[in-house]
């Protein structure tokens, strides 16, 4: 369930292979969670069969955030927020290290 318990949309899993797709949920879900309820999170999703004895019945579902922010320098962190976002929105993106990356505000412009 998302945005606020209702049902989202169900996604079609096929018998066999594996599926892909994301989910866009707003931060109202998670009040307490979440540093803005303006905020918008988004998720990649996978699921695949396991390669066990009862692979056929069970699969794998791995979450991860849709948007990565990958620093490759060898000197500088940075941070990075969303256009217009409040400056305490920032994520710090540390040497050679990654962070998920989320929108803050569904109102400001991705």
């Amino acid at each position: 369930q998302v945005d606020g318990g209702e049902w989202s949309l169900l996604s079609e899993v096929a018998v066999e292979g594996d599926v892909y797709g994301a989910v866009r949920a707003s931060s109202a879900r998670w009040k307490r969670a979440s540093r803005s309820p303006c905020a918008t999170y988004e998720f990649c999703y996978s699921l695949s069969p396991l390669d066990v004895e009862w692979g056929e019945l069970s699969r794998l579902m791995v979450l991860s955030s849709r948007f990565i922010l990958r620093n490759d320098s060898n000197n500088i962190a940075f941070e990075a927020k969303q256009a217009g976002s409040d400056d305490s929105t920032a994520v710090v993106v540390p040497i050679g290290g990654t962070v998920p990356f989320h929108w803050m505000n569904h109102f400001l412009p991705e």
